[in-house]
């Protein structure tokens, strides 16, 4: 290869690493949900020896191998934004040299010993994927491990091409043709290829199919005459992978001794551990339930489809692959032979691409060979056409398509107001990071909150599975002078005290006291638990709530329900009932409620039901209730409950329901379709001795 055809195709990569870099940048921080829920996390307990403290704190996810996150981790705790960003962007980079690398080595058994027009448009072809471009300066590890696979895949396409007794065309054909033989060069290179995909599927299991495929491809591109030699080659990579995954089995020898399953918790139908239910893991959102409904994938693909993503991409790529994959190879057989390289490189994506679609059908898992379709493309091109000039316009037109229709993914980005080594905007009471605790923590993305406190605390994530809870029900009995709390999303307070009886809580038995908190995302709360007969003084508290602040709530309540946004008078209430639910039960006491606010259109002077209700399952629903009126202005309205009636039920939700919720869009005052009701400015509630 001549010196300006090496400049011509590392040039490439300079503005495509630029864009990519200012790409990231303005889209902001990162705050995608895994990172949220076990990325940050898992790179800290990796490094802090966590696994010996904390059981499944961030759920199933909290056994997948940690070693991936601590490059995240490390940056998000020590660097700001977009410093941040762009060290983890620089590493997933490194799949463009490698592109340039595989590019060389296709172009040269195409004829392309110069860097041509073809060769540059099937780069940019290739680049134009929207998953790789949407995980940019993200956690996610997908991209993060693509250059591993293409590594192998440039080690596999030389090894084939060395091992290859045909010729390469330098005429102006795009053909084979006849030209000078490739000598025979030493193999080494099969061994660190199969190092490669091995260590790859040690840190993300899901790559282990592109090694399924690589040793697919090598078996069947081999000729039948060189059986030996193609049996030597599938042998040393087996052993490369071997040694390959063995740099990260440490992570599954800890899961075998500690869990009973080197791969716990998922295929358990196999190893049957006795800590989760007996199955085969899988998440039947990404599963293609026939072949029509994979070709309705690939047609939508073209202009945007959330089949196998939790967010809409479009991709037209797949379905020009999956069209001309046929074609190409079948007018290939007027030819001659496609040649080992490029049959290799080709059965490489085609197997991949049929095993992701089969076993896991998630985007994401399939960045690797996404990153090779360009190249594909181009491959599949010369066997349909014979002319440069023809190559370069057919892959012209694929590219304006594919660009035309391009959609990036967005997995969760905010624009930080200053740089700060804060990447989550967490605004966490200092006096709860100050002492250590056993920590329950209850749904949802949490696991980045957990670094934030103590050192000393323990971190166990509640109805990960029946027998893990029994786990965390033994470890609460063992450290009885460790207080323990409650770590929970505020969008799961509905939820708190089902999830905790798990564990052996309930709100006749104990009380909790709750310290609210925000991050860029959402609001949370850490509750303390004590005995109820104990913590009298928590349910007897007044609650009072100015809905027009914009404070946290009172410890004493974990959410208010039904609400729409807030406005600086207050905030109108949008469906049907709107609740306030509270840490604790009601004192069995009289309670006077006090509500400021107004009835919204033909809610004016109609009864709306004051209730006070119950969390628990065997007695939900209104146990007490008296009607509110309101007018069409702001006035105080007040009512007592009497909740002295000697019921066991715990009733720890107040409630109220509106009579006829109406749209301003319903009465012709706007485009405004909330069903509003009752205009709150401040509620109060008050037990009386």
């Amino acid at each position: 290869m001549s010196h300006k055809a090496a400049v011509g195709r590392w040039i490439f990569i300079l503005p495509v690493a630029l864009l990519a870099l200012v790409f990231v940048y303005r889209r902001g921080q990162d705050q995608n949900w895994d990172l949220q829920n076990y990325h940050y996390y898992a790179g800290y307990a990796l490094l802090n020896g966590r696994q010996l403290t904390d059981l499944a704190a961030t759920g199933i996810q909290s056994f997948l191998n940690p070693l991936s996150n601590v490059l995240v981790y490390l940056s998000l705790s020590h660097l700001s934004f977009p410093a941040s960003a762009w060290v983890i962007t620089l590493l997933q980079l490194l799949s463009l040299p490698l592109l340039v690398m595989i590019s060389t080595q296709l172009g040269g058994r195409l004829g392309s010993e110069r860097f041509s027009v073809a060769e540059l448009l099937a780069l940019c072809l290739s680049v134009l994927a929207p998953l790789w471009w949407s995980e940019l300066g993200t956690s996610f590890s997908s991209s993060l491990t693509a250059p591993l696979m293409l590594g192998a895949l440039y080690l596999g396409v030389r090894s084939s091409l060395a091992d290859s007794a045909e010729t390469i065309a330098v005429d102006g054909n795009v053909g084979i043709g006849h030209a000078r033989q490739l000598p025979r060069t030493h193999d080494y290179g099969i061994w660190l290829a199969g190092g490669l995909l091995g260590f790859a599927a040690g840190l993300k299991l899901t790559n282990a199919l592109f090694a399924i495929g690589f040793v697919a491809a090598l078996a069947c591109s081999a000729p039948l005459h060189d059986w030996r030699r193609s049996g030597v080659l599938l042998i040393k990579t087996g052993i490369g992978m071997f040694v390959g995954f063995g740099l990260t089995a440490w992570w599954n020898v800890y899961l075998l001794q500690v869990w009973d399953s080197p791969l716990f918790p998922w295929y358990n139908g196999l190893f049957k551990s006795p800590y989760f239910d007996t199955g085969n893991f899988r998440d039947m959102r990404w599963y293609f339930a026939s072949l029509a409904e994979f070709v309705r994938f690939l047609v939508d693909a073209v202009t945007g489809s959330g089949k196998t993503s939790e967010v809409a991409f479009a991709d037209a790529r797949l379905l020009l692959l999956v069209l001309m994959a046929p074609l190409a190879l079948g007018i290939k057989k007027r030819y001659g032979e496609l040649g080992r390289p490029l049959l290799f490189f080709m059965l490489f994506v085609m197997v991949s691409f049929v095993l992701w679609a089969r076993m896991f059908a998630y985007q994401r898992y399939l960045i690797p060979i996404e990153l090779l379709f360009g190249l594909a493309l181009w491959v599949l091109l010369s066997c349909v056409v014979r002319s440069r000039k023809a190559m370069t316009l057919s892959l012209g037109l694929i590219l304006a398509l594919a660009a035309a229709t391009f959609k990036i993914p967005d997995w969760g980005h905010v624009r930080p107001a200053q740089p700060q080594v804060n990447a989550f905007g967490l605004s966490l009471p200092p006096a709860l990071a100050a002492t250590p605790a056993q920590y329950l923590v209850l749904s949802s993305p949490l696991g980045f909150i957990l670094p934030f406190l103590h050192p000393d605390s323990r971190f166990y994530g509640v109805q990960t599975a029946p027998q893990i809870d029994a786990l965390i029900r033994a470890a609460l009995a063992a450290q009885p002078n460790l207080p323990v709390r409650v770590l929970s999303a505020r969008s799961n307070a509905a939820h708190l005290w089902n999830q905790l009886q798990q564990v052996g809580f309930t709100p006749l038995h104990d009380a909790l006291a709750c310290s609210h908190f925000r991050s860029y995302f959402e609001q949370y709360m850490i509750c303390g638990i004590t005995p109820r007969q104990s913590a009298t003084g928590l349910a007897a508290a007044p609650v009072e709530i100015d809905l027009r602040s914009k404070d946290l709530l009172p410890p004493t309540v974990l959410d208010v329900l039904g609400l729409s946004a807030q406005e600086n008078w207050g905030r109108w209430s949008d469906g049907r009932t709107v609740k306030l639910l509270l840490a604790n039960c009601l004192p069995a006491s009289k309670l006077d409620i006090s509500i400021r606010g107004r009835a919204f259109g033909p809610n004016v002077g109609q009864p709306v039901q004051l209730g006070l209700e119950s969390t628990t399952p065997d007695a939900a629903g209104a146990v007490i209730n008296t009607p509110l009126f309101f007018a069409g202005d702001d006035r105080d309205v007040s009512a007592s409950l009497d909740n002295r009636g000697g019921t066991a039920a715990c009733l720890n939700i107040l409630s109220l329901t509106i009579p006829k919720p109406t749209s301003p869009a319903q009465l012709g005052l706007g485009a405004d379709n909330r069903a509003l009701g009752l205009g709150m400015v401040r509620l109060t509630l008050k037990a009386v001795p």
